[in-house]
């Protein structure tokens, strides 16, 4: 019997099945990839305004105050200060030369609202 060489059907299915199945766990990993980025990019432009609005404020009124608005690609953001409370030893209250200053910066991703918050102390009256 003379046996020609090659490969069997079955053989070349298995090799088709095997190469189905790495394109396809290939194809989601870019895909995830991608989406990963893209959420990444989002987080990134939200710290960013945050912390040009924290940046604005280097000092602020005795009274406080808070603002909110929203972007022009749909990110709202919410600037507000609360009083500091006081841990030097032997004081009780809240600090008077101090306000915390916090900004939440929101953006619409899918189905769900996804959220940043930055926080900082800045000294009380002067400025701007």
């Amino acid at each position: 019997m003379n046996r020609q060489g090659g490969f069997s059907l079955l053989e070349v299915l298995v090799a088709f099945v095997i190469m189905g199945l790495s394109l396809g766990a290939l194809y989601q990993s870019v895909v995830g990839s991608v989406r990963n980025m893209a959420v990444s990019e989002q987080y990134t432009h939200a710290i960013l305004l945050g912390r040009s609005l924290l940046m604005l404020h280097d000092h602020v009124p005795p009274e406080g105050f808070s603002d909110q608005g929203r972007t022009g690609d749909n990110y709202h953001w919410r600037l507000q200060t609360y009083p500091v409370p006081d841990t030097r030893e032997g004081q009780e209250g809240d600090r008077e030369d101090f306000l915390a200053l916090e900004v939440t910066v929101e953006w619409p991703a899918g189905p769900r609202t996804r959220s940043v918050e930055l926080r900082t102390v800045v000294p009380v009256g002067g400025g701007r």
